[in-house]
């Protein structure tokens, strides 16, 4: 049986072996890896108990191969993601908690001061988007509404004063 394996085998390996390496070539990622690929491919046919129960010699030898590139790279994948937990940055990391009270109050505060500034008078709102959010100057924003640059940073002031205080009230 195991004679018969081998001949089976080494027919293959004789006639499809060029196909075969091409096969492994185009589809690894290095010719290093085709080539360990190849060994393995004809190493997993060696194994076989009983090859005259294989209906069609070709296409198992190629999903041999093709099963063995999965298999490789699912490993590579894993590895990768691997992380050694004795690792220094990785204990960091780990001893790391997010703060998930800390970004519910951030998050809560954030949606009270967009109630706060919603408030505002028009221009208001205009002067604080444009020099808060937008990074406009006080003398861009006072061409952009029509105003001089002292309007601009008294609208500033009055919203900072009625941001504070609206934001000091409790619940």
């Amino acid at each position: 049986m195991a004679e018969s394996t081998q001949a089976l085998v080494d027919k293959l390996f004789r006639e499809l072996g060029e196909r075969l390496s091409g096969f492994l070539r185009a589809s690894a990622r290095n010719p290093q890896d085709a080539a360990d690929l190849f060994q393995d491919v004809y190493a997993r046919m060696r194994a076989i108990p009983n090859a005259e129960t294989i209906r069609n010699p070709e296409g198992y030898l190629f999903a041999v191969a093709r099963n063995l590139m999965y298999e490789r790279i699912g490993d590579e994948r894993r590895q990768r993601n691997a992380a050694d937990v004795d690792d220094p940055l990785v204990e960091a990391q780990l001893a790391d908690v997010p703060d998930f009270c800390g970004e519910i109050e951030t998050e809560r505060r954030v949606a009270q001061l967009r109630t706060v500034l919603q408030e505002l008078p028009a221009r208001w709102q205009a002067a604080v988007k444009m020099c808060h959010m937008d990074g406009m100057s006080y003398e861009a924003a006072a061409a952009r509404l029509g105003v001089s640059t002292n309007s601009v940073k008294k609208y500033l002031k009055k919203a900072l004063a009625h941001c504070r205080c609206r934001m000091t009230e409790p619940g």
